[in-house]
């Protein structure tokens, strides 16, 4: 009764080998389906004896034979799962701070090692409850690894080995941090699951509570996305808030949806966004609902960000000019801050939400990043071949590629009144 059910098949090709001199009939043979039959009402001796319940044979019925039967091939399955993909370890708990992800990485690690007798992962030496109540063990589980998490005994010689696992697996993982002098008093026991516990508490005390709060608002207050740093995108921005909105969420200090709202729009100064800062501030569905809010901003962000003219020097900051000094392409009205459409011109003219109306009539004005990457792509492409036909030898242009741009089409123009790129033209 002593030997788990992972060690029956080794037991059967022992009991196998006996010496030539026995006849060939009188040697024990041990058929597949008894050998399996046997291993099923092992997992289920063990799954009693880890509940605490007495033992019953006539308990082992048909239905509780296939239950087992299933058990046992799950459990193989997980063995070979095992050998060729493995959790690895969690980094290492410098900080007291990082214990949340730590516990969450710890735990996944820990699932995957199992109980030689039982086969449940080792996560139930740490859960949150000692003792099994009556309620525990009556109740109806998803599965068996889930029963026992809840109803195994935190005593005995198999609880003992266990919490020496999870010991070995752990203290490695917090010795060169905070959590040393922590759990250096179960060294002599190889006590797993205090040791954790003591980890546990430590980092999720009062005073460990409000720092996280602290900490928590002030990723909130700190976060800015401005668009010029590339180690810093807007996804990152956004994860700073969903980072801190989770952390108060786990304390019972949440936000509500119109707060995180406006704490993420005032954090965004990019100019490139501001036409999608106005339609979020009209947009009452936006304005209640983060999710739907940060999805509209990071669509409007991406476009933003899509390689323009302006980011390969394209764009100039003085106004289209040929060598003696004449003008051409579409009238300026810098008093307006705006480009008077041609008569003939079909093009569309793209410009910042500051730009304001006048007279006479002027391209339709359509927000930048309202335009497709495919229209920007052929954009660029048309600018970089008329500025290669306009290049001469010695590298200079004879005349400013962006007037056969302006006056033929697709149009790229920076207006010369304003600090170059703040107004795109197309």
């Amino acid at each position: 009764a002593t030997i788990p059910s992972i060690e029956i098949d080794e037991m059967v090709k022992s009991i196998s080998k006996v010496p030539s001199t026995i006849p060939r009939g009188a040697a024990p043979t041990f058929p597949y389906r008894s050998t399996r039959n046997l291993k099923t009402l092992r997992l289920w001796i063990d799954y009693r004896l880890l509940r605490g319940e007495p033992l019953d044979a006539d308990a082992f019925d048909a239905p509780r034979l296939q239950t087992w039967s299933k058990r046992s091939e799950a459990i193989e399955s997980a063995k070979d799962t095992l050998k060729n993909i493995t959790v690895p370890a969690p980094p290492p708990l410098a900080n007291l701070e990082d214990w949340d992800s730590f516990e969450d990485l710890f735990l996944t690690y820990l699932g995957q090692y199992r109980s030689i007798v039982g086969g449940m992962p080792l996560t139930y030496v740490v859960r949150p409850t000692q003792e099994v109540t009556p309620e525990a063990l009556n109740a109806v589980y998803d599965d068996i690894d889930t029963d026992l998490y809840n109803t195994a005994l935190l005593v005995g010689p198999v609880f003992t080995e266990n919490n020496r696992q999870v010991y070995n697996l752990l203290k490695p993982l917090v010795f060169d941090g905070q959590a040393r002098y922590i759990v250096k008093p179960f060294d002599n026991t190889a006590n797993g699951r205090n040791a954790f516990l003591a980890i546990k508490a430590q980092a999720e005390g009062t005073a460990a509570t409000a720092t996280k709060k602290t900490r928590a608002y002030a990723y909130i207050r700190s976060a800015e996305y401005n668009g010029k740093s590339q180690r810093y995108s807007f996804d990152q921005y956004l994860e700073t808030h969903q980072k801190a909105h989770a952390i108060l969420e786990e304390l019972n200090e949440p936000i509500a949806e119109s707060k995180k709202v406006d704490d993420f729009m005032k954090g965004i100064t990019d100019p490139r966004l501001s036409t999608a800062k106005q339609i979020v501030d009209s947009d009452q569905e936006k304005l209640t609902s983060f999710a739907a809010c940060a999805q509209y901003m990071k669509t409007a962000a991406i476009r933003s960000t899509i390689r323009t003219p302006d980011d390969r020097g394209a764009l100039r900051n003085v106004a289209p000019s040929w060598k003696d000094g004449s003008r051409h392409g579409p009238p300026v009205d810098r008093t307006a801050n705006v480009i008077v459409a041609p008569a003939v011109s079909t093009a569309v003219a793209v410009a910042s939400i500051t730009t304001t109306p006048a007279t006479p009539p002027l391209y339709p004005l359509t927000p930048w990043v309202e335009l497709s990457a495919i229209r920007l792509e052929n954009i660029e492409r048309k600018r970089d071949r008329r500025e290669q036909d306009l290049t001469s030898d010695d590298g200079t242009l004879s005349e400013d590629p962006d007037y056969f741009v302006n006056h033929f089409g697709d149009v790229i123009y920076c207006n010369p009144n304003t600090p170059r790129g703040d107004n795109h033209w197309t």
